[in-house]
């Protein structure tokens, strides 16, 4: 039974030309193949700018309500906002949180892991 669905399966595959374990093919438009081509085929991420980025954002701040309330969560986007500092610089220069509270706090990837 397994050998002849095999079979089976192989020989639809040959026909159809196409692999069940491979997505089908969707031709890209003219428009987006000069895109991937010439724009994003060769490039590589910067991490240091991508990691700089997500520190600088004003977003980190919502994973610190648990730890220290919407208010002060608020007040601190606020106050980063003004003066351009970091939540991270802010959080450590008025010691809201232990290192390896903020630490664990701010680390983005957590933040994109459900619990």
């Amino acid at each position: 039974m397994i050998a002849t669905l095999k079979c089976r399966l192989g020989l639809r595959d040959a026909i159809d030309g196409y692999s069940l374990a491979k997505p089908k093919y969707t031709p890209r438009s003219p428009d987006t193949n000069a895109f991937v081509d010439l724009g994003v085929k060769d490039m590589e991420p910067n991490e240091e700018a991508c990691e700089a980025s997500v520190e600088k954002s004003l977003s980190m701040v919502t994973s610190l309500n648990p730890h220290i309330g919407y208010e002060k969560a608020a007040a601190l986007a606020k106050e980063a906002f003004k003066t351009g500092k970091t939540i991270r610089e802010l959080c450590q220069e008025k010691n809201v949180l232990a290192d390896d509270v903020l630490t664990k706090a701010l680390d983005p990837w957590s933040m994109t892991e459900p619990k």
